[in-house]
């Protein structure tokens, strides 16, 4: 769904369009909104804005459900003919694309933290009733089966804990670019994470599959597996999804490769190539 603005003669601003899955756009009061800046050379640029939810052409249209994440009150916003204060535009006119991707790779490293510790809590989870469930006359993690699969859950999170704290550290290094690593460890965790909560329903059996309100209604312990498993499986999908990570990890990884490269792949001069040869030898 589509934003345009335009710059009016005083300097202020015209927004209209629509804007979908807004996060929190039913309970904000300001909101950052990045739209597509209408210019008279046609050339196309995005420029961020913040926006008062009270000013005159903002409507909140609908608020979105979802299969998990209940409390998230997602919106359909739409503006008509919503004026914005010169003095809200965020950084330049035209920079709102590298002020998002600049953001986002830094937020984007929340998600794979956030990982960690819903694995934490399979763990816990796990660990407790492996150890209280007996078949055959033994406790469940005695057998081989559900060993293996509490072995592998505990290196993987431990693996996970591993790319999220260092991934974490790298971000506050002043001029480092976080990209490749906060797309490796997003894809990383989430891929693993939901792999983790889909065997800790597996261990659980139906008391995984059951909601934690059955659970607690009928005096069994209520952990909400079920619950974790609706609210876990968005992280492979916001924030870049899995395919999209795939993409910036391939792309960043063989960026300065393909440029040193670049002489041979153009229509370079042969002098050209043989000043390169050096560079790549370097390199």
């Amino acid at each position: 769904m589509d934003t345009i603005v335009k710059t009016l003669p005083n300097g202020d601003y015209l927004l209209n369009g629509v804007k979908l899955w807004c996060t929190n756009g039913t309970l904000a009061e300001l909101i950052v909104v990045m739209a597509r800046h209408e210019t008279t050379d046609k050339k196309t640029k995005i420029s961020a804005f913040v926006l008062d939810m009270s000013s005159a052409g903002v409507k909140i249209e609908h608020r979105c459900r979802f299969m998990g994440l209940k409390a998230l009150s997602n919106a359909v916003i739409s503006f008509t003919d919503v004026i914005i204060p010169k003095e809200n535009l965020i950084g330049e006119e035209g920079h709102g694309l590298k002020i998002a991707l600049t953001t986002l790779n830094a937020g984007r490293l929340a998600v794979p933290a956030g990982c960690v510790g819903c694995v934490d809590k399979c763990l816990d989870i796990v660990k407790r009733w492996t150890n209280d469930r007996v078949q055959w006359g033994h406790p469940i993690g005695k057998h081989e089966a559900i060993a293996h699969k509490v072995s592998d859950m505990v290196a993987t999170g431990y693996a996970m804990e591993a790319v999220s704290i260092l991934s974490s550290k790298l971000a506050c290094i002043p001029g480092y670019d976080i990209r490749l690593e906060a797309a490796a460890a997003k894809e990383f965790n989430t891929f693993w994470g939901w792999q983790i909560i889909d065997e800790t329903m597996q261990i659980k059996g139906g008391r995984g599959y059951e909601t934690e309100k059955s659970l607690n209604d009928r005096g069994e312990l209520a952990e909400p597996i079920e619950r974790m498993l609706r609210d876990f499986r968005i992280n492979r999908i916001f924030e870049g999804s899995s395919e999209i990570m795939h993409l910036i990890i391939a792309r960043e990884s063989l960026d300065d490769h393909m440029k040193m490269a670049k002489p041979f792949i153009s229509k370079s001069s042969a002098l050209d190539k043989l000043k390169a040869v050096g560079k790549l030898a370097k390199f």
